[in-house]
């Protein structure tokens, strides 16, 4: 029995290895073509902003009102220097809006995309590209004004701004893994949704 046990957990774990490896060698085919996800992320955008008298800028502005005029108003009750505390306060919203957008994006991709899945053309990766490059297509509208405030403050260091060559990079396959698991899970349960929105 020792050895069935051996043989049935070394099955558990090849299939796991199998899984991983085709997740691994469709997420390489769907960035060497990106031109689904990477369209149609930004098509929805412009699409949403449209009518607008000053389309896709208008997603500057949900990041502009948040971190310099509430941040200001947060910055005298706690008794901080704006220019110590906005570009702090900057990083974590914008970090706190591509997570709430992949969450709340992947739960219902994969349902909303059924037609496109069953055509059987592109891979599932695809559609979890597709949301995170949506989510990164808003932080990169919002870039100017974080750029901005990282140069005003004096607390802006050179060494700590090369940390980034390793953290984003870690956090986009946090977010990458994220929205896989919301994807599948939400697919399976729909109310899902309604459980990341509330």
């Amino acid at each position: 029995s020792r050895e069935g046990g051996r043989e049935r957990g070394g099955g558990g774990l090849s299939v796991a290895n199998m899984a991983i490896g085709t997740f691994v060698r469709d997420l390489a085919r769907s960035l060497r073509e990106p031109a689904f996800w990477g369209y149609s992320s930004w098509l929805d955008i412009l699409v949403k902003y449209r009518r607008t008298s000053i389309g896709p800028l208008c997603m500057l502005l949900p990041p502009l009102v948040f971190v310099v005029f509430l941040g200001s108003i947060y910055s005298q009750l706690m008794h901080f220097e704006p220019a110590h505390y906005l570009p702090f306060l900057g990083v974590g919203y914008l970090l706190w809006r591509v997570i709430i957008q992949v969450i709340s994006e992947s739960t219902s991709v994969l349902r909303n995309h059924k037609s496109f899945i069953f055509d059987g053309r592109m891979q599932l990766t695809d559609f979890f590209l597709r949301v995170l490059a949506k989510a990164m297509f808003y932080f990169l509208a919002s870039l100017p004004l974080l750029v901005g405030l990282i140069a005003w403050s004096p607390e802006t260091h050179v060494l700590n701004l090369a940390t980034l060559l390793v953290t984003m990079p870690v956090f986009l396959l946090g977010m990458l893994w994220l929205c896989a698991h919301l994807a599948l899970f939400g697919a399976r349960f729909p109310d899902t949704a309604e459980f990341t929105n509330t």
